[in-house]
């Protein structure tokens, strides 16, 4: 007989509430299986008060030529317009990235130095004097790993 299972919505919340950017090279392909979080040196920055109801993550399983993969598409707006941010995402632009999704209950890895994540940052300001501006920040990806769930 087959293994059963329980299709009942978890009791709690989960939420992201921080996404941790790191350089790719800090996560070798070799300790996805042993390693949890990535060296804290390596961290480019940690994005904290994320707005739930516009952060959007989509991961996908895809399959060519008999080989299967994941691809990941996360999006989310950065409403901090100040200088000194705008240099820093000015800086992460490019494939050289993983991420971790850090929820209230746990973390998720995404990407590592042989499948790095790209991130591109896309200009929503429109300048109309209704406090509405921001900065959408968007990392893409492909992995033939799975999402590692870390503890947070």
């Amino acid at each position: 007989m087959g293994t059963e299972i329980c299709n009942i919505p978890d009791a709690f919340i989960r939420e992201v509430k921080r996404i941790h950017i790191y350089d790719s090279k800090a996560y070798f392909f070799s300790l996805y299986k042993t390693t949890s979080w990535p060296p804290t040196v390596e961290r480019r920055c940690v994005i904290k008060n994320l707005q739930p109801s516009s952060y959007k993550r989509k991961i996908q399983s895809k399959t060519e030529s008999h080989n299967e993969y994941l691809k990941f598409d996360i999006t989310f707006p950065i409403f901090d317009l100040s200088h000194q941010t705008r240099q820093l995402l000015s800086s992460l632009k490019g494939k050289k990235h993983l991420v971790v999704l850090e929820s209230n209950e746990d973390a998720i890895l995404l990407g590592n130095e042989r499948e790095p994540l790209s991130i591109f940052i896309h200009d929503a300001l429109k300048d109309n004097g209704a406090g509405k501006d921001y900065f959408l920040l968007n990392i893409k990806g492909t992995s033939i790993l799975s999402p590692k769930q870390v503890i947070s």
